[in-house]
């Protein structure tokens, strides 16, 4: 109850009175995971001081800088954690890690401080995504931007071969699609379809995208798994509009079969 109400004396007082720093409750939780939760950096100081157990797990296998990146905690709450030796890598019960969790919660703050403090900015989660997956599909571009300017993998594939720069793409996101490419991305590389960039930028009907990949350096004959081109896709799709640019992005034009 002191650790959860930020009584900072009366933590002290208990723990001189021999009160176990990292006893944990029915649910888990110890009081330092409840000091985290409810935003008191000077018990969290205190009971570090004091012997308490940084990377202990509750029931959830969630330790305090999980909670820490849950609910955004302040600079300072961050910074006792992170100064002490808390683990970055930790995975919860659900896989993630606190930098995950950070980006899918939209605590842009908790993100930069772990990665100032140097937090694995391409640990993929069991899915296979990459950070700089998780903010592209979490539509979290500030977050994004700082994964690129500490050096993020723009290449790095999931699970199903996909790149970043094909979740943008997926995703609507401009934004992102626009930085991958400023910062090198390969455009021509298959997920475990076929499918390049060029391709799921036809399936989206993306004639912008389209000609920002050819611009890039896409292969416009390039085709996927099913033996399909970008322009056989668009064909079938009836995009017209997307055929016209693609045709127009051709330098040999070859004969396609319209649907």
């Amino acid at each position: 109850h002191a650790a959860w109400n930020g009584a900072v004396e009366a933590v002290k007082v208990l723990l001189d009175h021999g009160a176990n720093s990292s006893l944990r409750n029915i649910a888990g939780e110890s009081p330092l995971d409840m000091a985290v939760v409810r935003g008191h950096p000077h018990v969290v100081k205190v009971l570090l001081e004091r012997g308490a157990v940084m990377n202990l797990a509750n029931d959830q296998q969630s330790t305090a800088l999980h909670h820490a990146a849950w609910n955004g905690a302040s600079d300072e709450t961050l910074k006792v954690l992170l100064e002490g030796g808390a683990n970055m890598v930790l995975r919860n019960g659900g896989g993630a890690t606190p930098l995950d969790i950070a980006i899918l919660r939209g605590h842009g703050g908790v993100a930069k401080s772990l990665l100032d403090h140097g937090s694995a900015v391409n640990l993929a989660n069991k899915e296979g995504n990459a950070p700089l997956h998780l903010a592209i599909l979490e539509g979290q571009d500030h977050i994004f931007a700082d994964l690129l300017n500490f050096g993020a993998d723009v290449n790095a594939q999931n699970n199903y071969g996909n790149t970043p720069l094909h979740t943008a793409i997926s995703q609507n996101d401009t934004f992102a699609v626009e930085a991958l490419l400023s910062k090198g991305a390969d455009v021509n590389i298959e997920n475990k379809f076929g499918d390049r960039a060029l391709h799921v930028a036809t399936l989206r009907s993306r004639g912008d995208l389209i000609i920002d990949l050819v611009n890039g350096g896409a292969d416009i004959n390039a085709k996927n798994a099913d033996n399909l081109t970008a322009l056989d896709i668009a064909s079938k799709n009836r995009f017209q509009d997307i055929v016209d640019i693609l045709l127009s992005q051709r330098g040999v034009i070859d004969l396609v079969e319209i649907y």
